[in-house]
């Protein structure tokens, strides 16, 4: 999308600082995040670092559980571990897009 129109609007020093933190809150600059307002999303709050920690850690048990899985000679056993670590992985991948990603609104502005 080639971006060249430029629009200036005034609005009070508290709206400013409030859309700023808006901003700042959801990781995202301001132009964005008024472009995604206008698209009909609703950006979320990032979450904290131990969020992103816990996921990692989730997904080392998850490789671990695979590299058990390949050295286990038992096909029931390795089957096992083979379909908990896929489940945990769609499982992370709910929880990435229940907390990362933004919420689509029914109404769009454009």
């Amino acid at each position: 999308m080639n971006k060249t129109a430029r629009i200036e609007f005034v609005m009070t020093e508290e709206d400013a600082a409030k859309l700023k933190e808006y901003a700042r809150t959801v990781r995202l600059p301001v132009s964005r995040l008024i472009r995604m307002i206008l698209q009909g999303y609703r950006p979320k709050e990032g979450p904290g670092e131990e969020f992103y920690r816990d996921l990692n850690k989730l997904w080392e048990e998850v490789s671990k559980m695979q590299l058990t899985a390949e050295l286990i000679r038992d096909p029931d056993i390795k089957k096992i571990l083979r379909d908990t670590s896929e489940n945990i992985l769609k499982l992370t991948i709910d929880i990435q897009r229940k907390y990362l990603l933004p919420d689509k609104s029914k109404i769009k502005i454009i």
